[in-house]
């Protein structure tokens, strides 16, 4: 956005979580150039270029502070919802713990800052319901506060139909204006912007599956007309499996919420509001967004606010051994995947060596950018920009030939010719590249590139799973919480790595 000098975020997010982000960068940027780590604006164009990612630290404390601030409104929420202390500082614990919240918190993505706005929302809306003097400015609040959580992430929006039920229940012609048109304008309105702002101005794009940005966003009515049946039940099959690992993940706190939900005393409208919402929530995940858990988060963040209230019934000081056991098993899956995320990951394990073992300037490739990072020199990223002219383009301008600044190597990324094997890629980069050693990641040992070449030579390994090497896919602690799981099967995050030497006679 700041290279191209334009408003629109080009994402599949929405925009306000990169405008957030703009103090921060400034306020970086400044302490940079005071304590003297780059001297001009060009040396901060070569840093951002050849260390990608480099200012990734601002939205993970985004994220950080957006999380600690959900456990509060969910707090306020249980309070005025339960009037209970005790259930609400269960509910404030449940959601610290709960695993889909505290694994979205330590990424670099909206979906924390979301979350927030999407309590607010809510909280605004049951608000309404006790304090019938600002009902306007509650309602108003609610509707704008869904909005906002539209435009960190489209997916949030839908939690527009919880202030919207709250907000239908007045039918007469004189109120209906009050109660609800000027709070679904000032909605629409908004939703307009961040999403004309994120979508780089065509708002429609989102709901093409083919739309300009190469993402799905969304499984639109074409994807479902154009599957056979078979494909069609695989497919609901996939989606309805994502509820099982939202088992797998909160399992305690879940069963807690759903009892919750059925006990709590809480007003007729309120409960339908959430049934409805968790409902249609539900539904999408199935049909319509993409089979992954953080697309059901909307509903996901509010478990723990039900899940609160039950422990509070269920819970006292003659239970007191069944609550530590409560809270060593809600707490389980987030703690142990933090004491995970802190063991060196494999990716460092192999940069390490290579950066030890193998000079810059020495050829080499990688079947996988995401996990390896390495910027690629002029020389190595020319073979792309040859069917992808601005694959690297700003990064070979300002590193030049046979420069190799830090992070730089002359390094080609296999998967960027997008053949259907590794085996083809390899045999494509063997006509335009003349490697002598290919870091090879992978989750399985099937797949593994020196099963399918015998000109490849092994030289170190690097596992996530100590001396063995599974059959199955392993999980992946940096993905969606769906590949997560089993999380005693890892020792440490990351892929496997082969560092593998290519044979002198077989290089061409």
């Amino acid at each position: 956005m700041i290279a191209n000098k334009t408003l629109f975020s080009l994402g599949n997010y929405g925009p306000l979580g990169s405008y957030l982000q703009l103090p921060f960068l400034a306020l970086a940027y400044l302490v940079l150039f005071i304590s003297g780590k780059v001297s001009s604006f060009a040396d901060m164009e070569l840093l951002l270029t050849t260390q990608e990612g480099y200012f990734m630290f601002i939205p993970r404390i985004l994220s950080a502070l957006f999380g600690t601030l959900t456990i509060l409104s969910i707090y306020r929420l249980s309070i005025v919802l339960f009037k209970n202390k005790s259930a609400a500082l269960w509910s404030s614990f449940f959601t610290a713990v709960s695993f889909n919240l505290v694994h979205v918190s330590h990424f670099a993505r909206s979906l924390s800052p979301a979350l927030f706005f999407t309590t607010l929302a809510v909280l605004f809306a049951v608000e309404n319901t006790q304090d019938t003097k600002r009902e306007f400015k509650n309602i108003l609040f609610s509707f704008v506060f869904s909005a906002i959580a539209f435009g960190f992430h489209q997916v949030m929006g839908i939690v527009v139909i919880f202030p919207l039920i709250i907000a239908l229940r007045k039918l007469h012609l004189k109120d209906f204006s009050k109660g609800i048109l000027i709070h679904l304008f000032m909605w629409f309105a908004l939703i307009i912007v961040f999403n004309y702002l994120s979508l780089g101005g065509n708002i429609l794009q989102i709901f093409r599956s083919n739309n300009a940005l190469g993402v799905a966003l969304i499984r639109t009515p074409d994807f479902w007309l154009t599957k056979n049946f078979d494909q069609i039940v695989s497919t609901l099959i996939l989606s309805i499996k994502m509820f099982w690992y939202l088992i797998l993940a909160e399992g305690v706190i879940l069963g807690f919420s759903i009892y919750g939900f059925i006990k709590a005393k809480i007003i007729t409208k309120i409960r339908l509001a959430f049934a409805v919402f968790f409902l249609i929530s539900m539904i999408l995940s199935i049909f319509v967004f993409p089979p992954v858990l953080r697309y059901f988060l909307p509903t996901i963040v509010f478990v723990p606010l039900f899940a609160g209230v039950a422990s509070q019934r269920l819970l006292n000081r003659k239970n007191i051994l069944l609550a530590l056991v409560v809270i060593l098993v809600a707490s389980f899956n987030s703690l142990y995947w933090n004491y995970l995320m802190t063991k060196e990951p494999t990716f460092v394990q192999m940069r390490k060596w290579l950066d030890k073992n193998i000079p810059p300037e020495t050829p080499i490739a990688a079947t996988f950018y995401r996990t390896v990072g390495y910027v690629p020199s002029r020389n190595a990223s020319a073979p792309i920009r040859k069917f992808r002219p601005g694959y690297y383009l700003r990064a070979a301008n300002l590193i030049g030939d046979n420069n190799y600044p830090y992070n730089v190597r002359n390094i080609l990324y296999l998967e960027s010719f997008k053949k259907s094997s590794k085996t083809e890629s390899l045999k494509t980069g063997y006509r335009v590249f003349s490697m002598e050693y290919i870091v090879d990641a992978y989750y399985s040992e099937q797949d593994r590139l020196i099963n399918s070449s015998n000109n490849l030579e092994l030289v170190t390994h690097f596992s996530a799973t100590g001396d063995n090497i599974h059959t199955k896919r392993i999980p992946e602690l940096f993905a969606d919480t769906i590949n997560v799981f089993p999380l005693f099967v890892l020792d440490r995050p990351g892929p496997y790595f082969d560092i593998l030497k290519v044979k002198n006679d077989k290089k061409h």
